[in-house]
Formats: structure tokens, sequence, C-alpha cells
């Protein structure tokens, strides 16, 4: 009696977890994101989405091991019930939705599918009830899943809030500026389901955080990058994306980055700041001593605004400190910088944003100060470049250009120049900014790339 009851649960969510697939597949399209991320707006449902999962260009090999609580591809997603029970603070789930009221049909009496969002789990409790209670956000909202009793394990899905509301303590200084655009909680609440069916574990922020410093160059160096292979990723990884990017930056990989806050062509519930981690991780950008940051504001041709934030590192990444370290040396002794720092090409690489040579170069400096890989030394951090700028002066500065181009992280910016200029303040290398400049039909000229390189440099 139990084996059947069991075997019966196992095939209705064999069922649900078939459905889900289908609806990933009519839904995945690419967005339309500046360096890095994919090239088209993704159009979802007008009630359904799930969070970034196009194709893009990536390395061979994915770029975090599996979670150890995921299930491979092709088996049975887990009971809901056990699936919440092994939650910790940090975790991403993907959770499969359906209407509340039990229908094929929203309250509303509009057509419903089956959706799947990613929740990041952000606090574990009990209700009040007595049961499991999971609390987290998805696309911007703080929500809370709570266990149900019966034979199928389901959970109940509740708006609490915003994720990030106004009132806020840490959107202070340039951040402010974010509280005029932050999303409508009932437009988004609309489009979400309410009654949790299906549970799957598929990542963790610490294992995020691993990979990021295992291979910085998978948030690094840009989807469009010319040294890469195509192959399929998996959906969290490109739902991640830019949280990896935030990641780098923290852990003193980047020196540059540029997060879209709020983008007026997308409606509520599309807003990039809604992916896994982002908001969370803003407010670490924000509460860094290491980490300043400056806004990014535009209107596009109808109107619609857009805003974004740019995080630079003060002191500079340690490959903006080997290669400020490696042209003083240079300039000092007559030698090349290139030379210098160990082979690599200390302007390609230290401004890539985590080449490989890049990395060798880091390590380089490291083994000759003592300072960790990773991080800058108090000793270097008054090194001054080939263009007299020390590494945060010039990161300082390539924040500033992006800031008054009012460039946007989710749309490409107006003219090949500053095409150019965007990508190469971001780190980017000069060969990976041309190669996505020609994916997308841009011309560029070796002079654009000489006039953006001397601007930042201060030598402009």
């Amino acid at each position: 009696m139990a084996a059947n009851a069991l075997l019966a649960s196992d095939l209705a969510f064999a069922r649900v977890s078939a459905r889900a697939a289908s609806f990933r597949a009519r839904s995945a399209r690419s967005r339309c994101l500046l360096f890095g991320r994919e090239n088209k707006k993704t159009r979802r449902g007008d009630h359904h989405a799930i969070a970034a999962v196009a194709v893009v260009a990536r390395q061979p090999g994915p770029s975090f091991a599996p979670s150890s609580k995921a299930k491979p591809d092709g088996r049975r997603v887990a009971l809901v019930a056990k699936q919440l029970d092994a939650a910790v603070v940090g975790d991403l789930l993907e959770v499969v939705l359906t209407p509340g009221d039990g229908g094929g049909r929203l309250a509303s009496g509009e057509d419903a599918e089956i959706g799947v969002e990613y929740l990041t789990v952000t606090t574990i409790g009990t209700s009040s009830g007595g049961r499991r209670l999971v609390e987290g956000e998805i696309r911007g909202l703080r929500v809370q899943v709570i266990q149900q009793s019966g034979s199928q394990g389901g959970a109940r899905l509740g708006v609490v809030g915003l994720a990030v509301p106004a009132s806020a303590g840490w959107l202070r200084g340039p951040l402010e500026a974010w509280k005029n655009y932050l999303p409508n909680q009932r437009e988004i609440e609309r489009s979400l389901l309410t009654q949790v069916v299906g549970v799957r574990h598929v990542c963790t922020l610490d294992r995020l955080t691993k990979a990021v410093r295992r291979n910085p160059d998978m948030w690094c160096r840009g989807a469009d990058a010319a040294s890469r292979r195509a192959v399929i990723t998996d959906p969290v990884e490109s739902a991640t994306q830019q949280a990896g990017e935030l990641v780098a930056l923290l852990e003193g990989e980047r020196d540059v980055v540029l997060c879209q806050l709020n983008a007026g062509w997308l409606s509520a519930h599309e807003q990039p700041a809604g992916a896994p981690y982002v908001s969370q991780l803003i407010k670490r950008c924000v509460e860094s001593r290491e980490i300043a940051s400056m806004i990014s504001e535009s209107d596009d041709v109808e109107g619609n605004p857009g805003l974004s934030v740019v995080f630079y590192n003060k002191n500079g990444s340690a490959k903006a400190v080997a290669r400020a370290e490696a042209e003083a040396n240079a300039a000092a002794g007559g030698g090349d910088a290139k030379d210098e720092a160990g082979g690599g090409d200390a302007k390609d690489e230290a401004g890539g944003g985590g080449g490989g040579g890049g990395a060798l170069l880091g390590l380089a400096f490291a083994k000759m100060t003592g300072a960790p890989a990773g991080k800058g030394s108090g000793k270097a951090k008054g090194k001054k470049g080939a263009g007299g700028l020390t590494p945060g002066e010039a990161n300082q500065l390539a924040a500033k250009k992006i800031s008054e181009l009012g460039a946007q992280a989710d749309c490409p910016a107006v003219t090949p120049y500053e095409r150019v200029l965007v990508g190469l303040a971001l780190g980017y290398d000069e060969r990976d900014v041309a190669y996505h400049l020609s994916r997308i039909g841009s011309p560029f000229s070796a002079a654009l790339f000489i006039r953006a390189r001397e601007v930042l440099s201060g030598l402009k």
C-alpha cells in the first residue's frame, strides 16, 4: 500500500518535472546585455518566468561543480518536504509552481501554466503552525514557503514584501537613487504562482564564490570572448552571471563591474536586479570598505529610464596592482613591462579582467611582495602605471567615464567608440571587445581603441 502510494507520488512529480522542462524550453529567450551576457531581451509569458536560462558562449566545462544536494539531469524532482528540510541559508532552489486555486487558471480567470522560479534562501524558521518555513527572494520579492501536510508534501508560497525596500538602511550615497526606481510589488506578485509542487537544490552562494576563486575567467572575460569555444551552459550559470561578476569584484578578481538596477524597457518581474543573489551582493559591495560606487543613469529613445551602478575597487585588484608595478619597474629600468611581469602582456592581461596570463601576473607579484594573491598590498597601492595613475585612480576614472556616458549593463552603448570605451573600462581585453563588436555587427577600428586607452590612462 505504502509502496503504491510512493510510486504514484513519483509518477506525479515526474509529470510535473516534464511539464516544467517543456515550459522552460518555450520560455527561454536571450536578453539584450552588454559584454558577458546575452544579446536580446528575454520574452516571458505574462504570468510566468524563469530567470535567465538562455544559451550563452562559454569555455568548456562547468563553471562550478554540481551541488552535492542536486540530482543529475533526467532524475525526478525530489519531494518538496525533503528538499525544504535540507535547505540552508545561501542555497539556491529551483521551485516548480502551479496556481494557488488548484485549477488550470489564475484567480483572475486568465490561463495559467506551470512556473519555474529560482529561490535564494535567506532565513530558515518555523511557522506559527509548527511547520518548516523557508524565507528567501524571488525576482525582487521577499517570499516565504511553508510546508503543507498531506501525502504529496507540497508547500505554499506567500509574498512578504520587496527584497530591497525603500527603507533599507544600506541604500545610501549613490544607491539612494535606486529608491525612485524600485519595482512595484503588486505588479510582480500578480505574475507569481503560489502552490509549490516541486523543489530542487541547484547551487549555493559559497559554491559560486569558490568557483570564482578557482577560475574567475568565467565572470571576468565576458561571454563573447575570442578565446572561448561555444558550449551550452547550465541554466543556473546564466541565472547567476551577474552575481558571479559581483563576487569576482568582492574577491579582488575584477576592478570595475556594471550592474543594472532598473531597466525601464522591461516589466517589473523581469528586472535584472531580481536575479539570484544580486541584491545581497549589491548590499555587500555598498558595505565594503574596498569598493566605491557611482550611478550611471540614462533615458532610452522612448523615455524609459535606465539606472545602473558602477562598482570599482578603490585600491586596485592584484592584477591591476601588478601591472602598475611592472610598468613602474620597466620605466625605472628601461625594460619591457611585459618582461617584468613574467612574459605576459601587462596592458592586455591586467585590463582583461581575469585572463590566464593576468592570474600568473598576480601570483608573480604576490611572490615578490608577500601579498596574498587576489588582494593588493599597501606598498603597491601607490604605484603608478604608464599613464601616471595608481590602480585605484585608474579604476575611479574608468567608473567615472562609464557614469558620464550613462551606460547601462543590460543595453549596449550607442556609438562604436562608446562601446569600445565601456568595454575597456570594465576591464575586458581588446581582443574580446573587438570580438564582441564583430558579433553584434558594430564597426570598430584601431583608432577607437587607441583613443579609449588614452582616455582611460588619463592622457586625454
